[in-house]
């Protein structure tokens, strides 16, 4: 209801662990630039996906009002967001023996990662960091090319359908 209650708490560190508060700070610290990465690759596909979707609507609308042209140019503007998805996830998998079929890109890379790193309690590995920057770096090179496509490709497309005149409605 309307009521709170509140009570003061010390949080204590297991007295079975050895790793330092620094140690544990960084284990903390690469675990959420793990996060954040994997978030940023999953938002940036998730909307690429919503944009596909857009297009394809108005490809079968540009296909019904005779303008083959656009419409063909819409489905190459629709593969080439599809490509460079598929750089930063798999698309084809559907079950988990898809797993041994494709090989995994970066997002499933970065998420194997976190569970080493999230293993013991203890300062990760200089490995870790190091294959996190590999992997954030092609993330990053992927995630641009991404963003290259919605604001040139997509953003020509979006003027081409303007000036065509095709209702947007009915």
């Amino acid at each position: 209801g309307n009521s709170s209650q509140s009570q003061r708490f010390e949080l204590v560190k297991d007295p079975r662990i050895d790793a330092s508060d620094e140690d544990m700070q960084a284990q903390f610290e690469l675990l959420l630039q793990i996060r954040d990465k994997l978030g940023e690759i999953h938002e940036a596909v998730e909307r690429s996906q919503g944009i596909r979707g857009q297009i394809e609507s108005w490809e079968k609308r540009l296909k019904e009002n005779d303008n083959e042209s656009l419409a063909a140019e819409a489905e190459r503007v629709r593969e080439r967001l599809r490509e460079a998805e598929s750089e930063l996830v798999e698309l084809r998998a559907r079950g988990g023996a898809d797993s041994f079929n494709y090989p995994p890109k970066v997002n499933s890379k970065i998420a194997s990662l976190q569970s080493t790193v999230a293993y013991g309690d203890s300062r990760p590995p200089q490995q870790t960091y190091e294959v996190f920057e590999l992997h954030a770096r092609h993330a990053d090179e992927q995630l641009a090319n991404l963003r290259k496509v919605i604001d040139t490709e997509v953003s020509t497309l979006n003027q081409k359908i303007a000036g065509a005149g095709v209702p947007a409605i009915g």
